[in-house]
């Protein structure tokens, strides 16, 4: 989608950003390092 579609594809260069926004859903992911402390 970035670098737009090819032909008729409808998968142009204009809503890229829209189109992902509306096809993905953000989540927050928190990943403990091996060996790090517990807590704060």
């Amino acid at each position: 989608m970035p670098f737009g579609g090819v032909g008729d594809s409808g998968m142009g260069r204009e809503g890229a950003q829209t189109d992902i926004d509306h096809c993905t859903e953000w989540k927050w992911i928190t990943i403990q390092a091996p060996g790090a402390a517990h807590g704060h």
